[in-house]
């Protein structure tokens, strides 16, 4: 999960942290997953285009039939649905969690899931 505005280098960065909380290498990520919005995600079409990583877009309501382990009244408000970050990884994985939600304030938010089969 993001805000508009939120750089390329942030989520880079904030992708590489909790990674590394989990003992994995940046090179064993398929795919980036986030909630469909305006064109604002320009920072994360960056990221992914730099380091070869395709990006999945999934509907709010989607995500917010997912059960996570940390939903979000705050989230929900201001984007309908609980839980993005782990919500989209848990939904676009197939799998399951391998990093819950880690923030990286103000504006970025990571979660991690294992792809199933």
């Amino acid at each position: 999960g993001l805000h508009r505005g939120t750089t390329r280098e942030k989520i880079g960065s904030g992708m590489r942290d909790a990674l590394s909380s989990a003992g994995l290498h940046p090179g064993c990520v398929a795919r980036l997953a986030t909630v469909k919005k305006r064109a604002d995600a320009a920072g994360l079409e960056e990221f992914g285009r730099e380091s070869g990583i395709g990006i999945e877009y999934v509907d709010r309501d989607e995500l917010a039939g997912v059960r996570t382990p940390n939903p979000s009244a705050i989230v929900d408000a201001f984007e309908g649905t609980p839980s993005v970050s782990e919500a989209a990884a848990i939904l676009v994985s197939g799998g399951s969690l391998v990093v819950e939600k880690k923030k990286f304030p103000p504006d970025l938010t990571v979660a991690v899931a294992r792809m199933e089969g």
